[in-house]
């Protein structure tokens, strides 16, 4: 079965941006003052946020070409997000890896990465340095490069010469079926896709939420949901560095968030089943963000009795996203992960040869296309052709549409 025409568009005069370093740009210069990242005790304005990645980028840019790979290996932190965004702004290629990982698992991906350069956090420089005899090692915080220093500086701009909307971006590792880690390749213009998309279905107003991520920023969620999206929005992001379901709490109360972008069940399990829950003020949460896991009907339950909002499920993958999202305005089907935003196409198609359309309501693979979607995984063409044929992103989940265009897994 296809779905007929998504039921959500776009929302008018949502701003384009060719690549989400304009995103930047803009948002430092619409409101320089307004906080965009906190994290523990620190945080930067947009203005501020703006001079911390011309800096990361000028550093970059006098070292490395354009379309040089950075490995990324860091955990969540102001310092990562300046990375990212100055290695974007210089148009080179990151590579985000698990900084949790054992020697032998990051070596393997940083051999696929096959970088210039790995920026890390400083406790790491000397682990990584290991890991690739050809690459620059780049500490960034506390002994390493100070972002905090070019944020003050008031001289900085980002550079002039912008990463193009079909020059490469990132590759986000993902296991796939196989296990077999594979880099699965982004251009800078899936960002504006996936950001008008989202809002498509997820439409939260400018210039006002206070959005909490706490997925790791090397996996595509967290990424998108502590660089990206919020950019667009121009949200204040508060970044937490590690998954504790107390710290998680104190941060929701301690900064009145809005949005919680939690992402899998299990998130919100742990925080229903810990006991800070039970006397914090939770008044300004408006919308909970799900994805990742299927979140069951109990727990759907659960967290609306406590909070007051809905669990809204979404689906993406490595490979891309939104592919559905339950959105904020308009009929929400619970268990169910939404309707297809604009500008993508979805499928259901028989498990065996991925070629039958299925009838409403019956099961098969979940086949997409749109421009928010990978161009294919680095150095592995047969691993390309295998998930991408004629166009279409065989995504490996099961699922089935009902009669008006919403997915169940």
């Amino acid at each position: 079965m296809t779905s007929d025409r998504p039921p959500f568009d776009y929302v008018d005069g949502d701003p384009r941006y060719p690549t989400i370093v304009d995103a930047l740009d803009a948002a430092a210069g619409r409101q320089p003052d307004r906080v965009a990242l906190i994290c523990g005790d620190g945080q930067v304005t947009f203005a501020e946020y703006r001079r911390a990645a011309a800096g990361m980028a000028g550093y970059f840019a006098e070292r490395y070409p354009p379309g040089a790979r950075v490995a990324l290996v860091m955990g969540n932190g102001i310092e990562t997000a300046v990375a990212a965004m100055g290695a974007y702004a210089a148009r080179l290629q990151l590579a985000p890896l698990n900084p949790a990982y054992t020697d032998p698992e990051l070596a393997r991906l940083v051999a696929d990465v096959e970088p210039a350069a790995i920026a890390c956090s400083p406790e790491l420089a000397g682990r990584v340095g290991s890991l690739a005899a050809d690459a620059d090692v780049l500490a960034i915080g506390a002994g390493g490069l100070d972002v905090w220093r070019w944020a003050a500086d008031e001289d900085l701009s980002l550079p002039a010469d912008r990463p193009r909307p079909d020059d490469r971006c990132i590759m986000f590792f993902t296991g796939g079926t196989t296990g077999l880690p594979k880099g699965a390749e982004h251009v800078h213009g899936s960002y504006d896709w996936f950001c008008r998309q989202t809002h498509a279905l997820w439409r939260f107003p400018f210039d006002r939420e206070t959005v909490l991520n706490v997925a790791p920023m090397f996996h595509i969620w967290g990424h998108h949901f502590s660089l990206v999206f919020p950019l667009f929005i121009r949200a204040t992001v508060v970044i937490v560095p590690r998954y504790s379901p107390d710290l998680v709490i104190g941060e929701l109360v301690r900064h009145r968030v809005s949005v919680f972008a939690g992402g899998p069940a299990a998130i919100f399990l742990g925080l229903l089943g810990s006991d800070a829950i039970a006397d914090a003020d939770l008044g300004a949460l408006s919308y909970s963000l799900a994805g990742g896991s299927p979140c069951p009907a109990d727990l759907l339950e659960r967290w609306r009795a406590r909070t007051g909002n809905e669990i809204l499920e979404g689906l993406g993958m490595s490979e891309g996203a939104p592919l559905c999202l339950n959105p904020t305005d308009g009929p929400k089907k619970r268990l169910s992960v939404g309707p297809r935003p604009p500008d993508t196409e979805l499928e259901i198609v028989d498990l065996e040869t991925g070629t039958r359309l299925l009838p409403t309501g019956e099961r098969g693979e979940i086949r997409v296309r749109g421009p928010q979607f990978t161009i294919g995984y680095r150095g592995r063409p047969e691993d390309s052709a295998e998930a991408i044929r004629d166009g279409w992103l065989y995504t490996g989940d099961v699922g089935y549409l009902d009669e008006d265009g919403y997915l169940f897994l």
